[in-house]
Parts: structure tokens; sequence; C-alpha cells
């Protein structure tokens, strides 16, 4: 018998949480300190090969829990993908459901922990590159030649700063109206600071356009990271952007337009909190995405940045967060039914957990989360080549805009993924809360075990810190969680 079983101690308690049964429940001192020595005697012999009294209590408790089910037996021997083989390239064909345009590789920014910035390993840095009107217009031919089953057409501009070739921008989704006969949606990713008077104008009028600006809410906390090439402040330029937007049309910018915040580390939250909870021009506006800078960075420049976000935080007078008063204020913030920012990140995690699905694992396990690649969003850079999204690194080898899909690439892909994944998920505690995508795995469109290995040790100590969290704070507060996603469900 093989047992996926973590034990780990939480303020409140000490805790096991078995993968096989997904079941979370509290222990003593005695089962806490013995569990592996138990768990490898009930594999390997069935008896106790202690003799003190503490040993024998402890094993007839666990030895009870697994011959009631409470413990489940790891009966694992495959992993599947949540979608299935035989229908993916028919989909390739017909259901490709967003594209994403890299309209340049330049920006007027030099954000620090930009993937592009130079400072990952796996990213290309800002380049000249632009893509052309001609490839814009082939590349949107070939998605509506590969949408066609699809109710909805979705484009997305990126970058490098989309804004900086803007014509071709409007040109492009002009070109849209023209060629699809189906609800389209047109969304421009930006960093906000050359949206002009002309654009507003013209944005106004299409219903079908939106725009998302990554802006970190507080001016310090934004500027320290989002500035010029020469370091100099882009906060203001964006406010008054936005304030010109509102000016022009309020219904516009609080329907159409969106934010994306990028925080360092969890005490930083609160500062994004307060920006979009008091400012008067984001106060209703809750970020469409809050995450977490790509630590992939060479471990040194980490450092500095957060070097330099302690000097902030001294200079402004600021005290970093706690991650319980942040869960507190989450909670709070629940009992008064309040959408917030805390409440988009907190909901993710703490609903997951609470919502686990409660059955056992049988020998085949659809863990590997990771997306139809190329089919939720087909990536194509300045040059036509396909990439798998914007989240992974330069990985062209999937195909092009001239000859299509390469199928023996995306099919080799595929199955080297899941036999690097499965090798290690079948015995693995956190596959259940997993979200391993390509981008913890691919480099240079190969494999990269290493990449695998350390995004493997970051995950399960995540998976355990949040369950730790869950424990002290939302155990009690279950009624809160079903609550809050009966809501959820009912939107």
């Amino acid at each position: 018998m093989k047992f996926l079983v973590h034990a780990f101690e939480a303020g409140s308690g000490l805790y096991l949480y078995d993968a096989v049964t997904n079941r979370i429940f509290p222990v003593n001192n005695r089962i806490f300190e013995n569990i592996d020595n138990i768990l490898f005697d009930v594999n390997a012999s069935g008896t106790p090969s202690k003799k003190s009294s503490d040993y024998l209590e402890a094993f007839c408790q666990i030895k009870h829990s697994i011959d009631k089910k409470i413990i489940g037996t790891n009966k694992l021997n495959t992993m599947h993908y949540t979608f299935k083989a035989n229908n993916y390239k028919r989909k390739l064909l017909d259901s490709i459901r967003m594209l994403i345009l890299e309209v340049t590789e330049d920006c007027n920014l030099r954000c620090d922990y930009c993937i592009y910035s130079g400072n990952y390993k796996d990213y290309r840095c800002h380049g000249s590159n632009n893509m052309s009107m001609s490839t814009i217009c082939s590349a949107m031919n070939f998605y509506k030649d590969h949408n066609t089953n699809v109710e909805q057409a979705v484009i997305s501009f990126y970058g490098g700063e989309p804004f900086l070739h803007v014509e071709k921008v409007v040109n492009a989704i002009e070109y849209g109206h023209k060629i699809f006969d189906k609800p389209q949606h047109y969304r421009i990713t930006t960093n906000g600071t050359l949206i002009d008077d002309n654009f507003i104008d013209w944005f106004i009028k299409q219903t079908d356009v939106s725009l998302s600006i990554t802006f970190n809410g507080d001016k310090g906390y934004h500027d320290l990271f989002r500035h010029f090439r020469d370091n100099t402040s882009s906060y203001e330029i964006i406010i008054k952007n936005i304030e010109k937007i509102v000016s022009k049309s309020s219904a516009a910018y609080k329907n159409r337009v969106s934010f994306q915040c990028n925080y360092l580390d969890w005490q930083d939250i609160s500062i994004i909190n307060a920006a979009f909870s008091e400012h008067p021009l984001l106060k209703d506006k809750i970020p469409r995405s809050i995450t977490s800078i790509n630590k992939n960075l060479e471990i040194e420049f980490l450092d500095e940045l957060r070097s330099r976000r302690n000097e902030f935080f001294k200079e402004t007078a600021s005290h970093p967060t706690t991650m319980d008063s942040l869960i507190l204020a989450y909670i709070n913030e629940l009992k008064v039914d309040c959408d917030t920012v805390l409440t988009n990140i907190f909901n993710k995690v703490f609903l997951q957990i609470y919502g686990r699905p409660m059955y056992e694992l049988k020998s085949s396990f659809c863990s590997i989360n990771a997306c139809e690649p190329l089919v939720n969003r087909l990536y194509i850079n300045t040059e036509g080549a396909f990439n798998l999204c914007e989240r992974v690194g330069s990985s062209n080898c999937f195909g092009n805009i001239h000859e299509g899909f390469n199928y023996s690439n995306i099919s080799k892909m595929l199955y080297e993924f899941n036999e690097a994944c499965k090798n290690r998920c079948i015995n693995c505690w956190a596959l259940r809360f997993c979200q391993v995508c390509y981008g913890n795995v691919l480099n240079n469109n190969s494999i990269d075990m290493n990449k695998l290995e350390n995004f493997c040790a970051v995950m399960k100590k995540n998976v355990e810190f949040w369950l730790k969290k869950f424990c002290d704070f939302m155990l009690r507060e279950g009624q809160l969680l079903k609550a809050y996603q009966h809501k959820l469900n009912l939107t």
C-alpha cells in the first residue's frame, strides 16, 4: 500500500491532510510525531515496529482510519489532461477561443520586474521588432478560419506596449469588424501612459473594445517598480489619462476599463487594497487580475527589489501588513458581503480548499490542470510564429500563420509534459491542489526537469502554507465561505 498523507502544524493545532480522500483532520501529538513510521509499518508488515504504549495507540488509530477509508491507499498509476486527446486536434481546427497579437517587442517603460526586462532566463528582452499590418491581417484571418465553432471572437493586443503602434491596433479592430460575422471582443493590454484624446474619442464609440491597464494603485508603490527608462514616474500620467476617459464617458470607464496589479510579496497587498478602496477613481474598480511578480528573477535582482521595497516602507512610514491581519480583514469583508482586492485574492485559495471534492482517488486521475495549449490562447509573435501564451517564454516551434500548426511538435510537447508530470505527481501529496502549467516546465521548447523540480518544491510549500491558514482561520468560517460560494454560482 502507498499513502499520500502530509502532516502539518498550524497555529490552531496538528493536522493530517490525505490527498487520496482529500480530507483534513486534526490529530494528537503521538500521531503527528510518528505518522511516517506508522505508515511505513502499515505498508511493510501491517504490524507496529515499536512497542511503546504511545506508539501502539497511535498505530491503532491510524490503522482504524485506513480500514474505515478515512485515510485512503494510493492506487494511482496514470495521470491525464483535463481535455481529451482525440478532441484536441479538432479544436485546433475550429475552436480557438482567443487570439493574442504581440504588436511590438518595444515598450516606453522599463518596469523592473517585467518578464522582458532581461532579468529572466527564459524570456526575450525588449526588442525592436514590430508586427506589420500584413502579419496582423494574416493572423486575424487564420484565427477567423480556426474560430468557426466558437460563438465569439476574442482578440487581445499585447506587447511590449501596443499603444506605441496604436494606429495598427485601431486598424486591426476595424478590420475585425469587417471579417467577423459573430460577436467580437477586443482587449488592449497597456501600461496606460500613451492614451490620448483621439484614442479616447474613438474608444468611447467602440462598445466591443476594452482596456486592461497595469496599475498598482498607490503612487509610491507603483513608481517603485513601474517607471520610464530614466526612472521617472509613470503614475501621474496614468491617473491623468484615466481622468480624461472618465470626463469623456464615465460609462465607458465603468464598463470597459479594468486594471491588473502586481505585488512583490504578500505584505504589499495592503497598499494595493488601500488604493483601490480609497482613491476616488479606483474605489469602485476591483482589479481584474492581482498577481505576484514572477519569482523566476535572478536571485540577486530579486533581493535588490525587496531591499528597495523595504526602503519604501521606511520612507513612507508605512508598515508591512502580516498575512494574519490581511486574512482577518478579508473575513470582515466577507461578513459585510464586500468585494475588494482582498476578496479577489483570498477567495481563489480558500474557496478551492473549502470546495475541494471529497472522493477517493482511483487508478487514473485528471490532475494535470494545464490548459488546452493554443486553443485557450493562440499567441502570435511579431514574426507570425505561434507561442503557447503570453505567460510562457519564447517557444515558437508550434507553427506559424503561413504553414499552420506543427502538430508533431505540439504532440511531442504534450507527451513529454505529461510524462514529466506523471512520474512526479502520482506520488505527491499536493497533487490535488497543483497548478503546474507549461511555463513551469518548458525551456527553449523542451522539458526542463530542474525547472519542474523547483516549481514542485515551491508549490508544495505554498499548498502547506494555505492549508495551515485555512485551518487557523477558515474552518470556523465555513458558513461565510458557503454563502459566498453560492453567490459566485449565481453570478
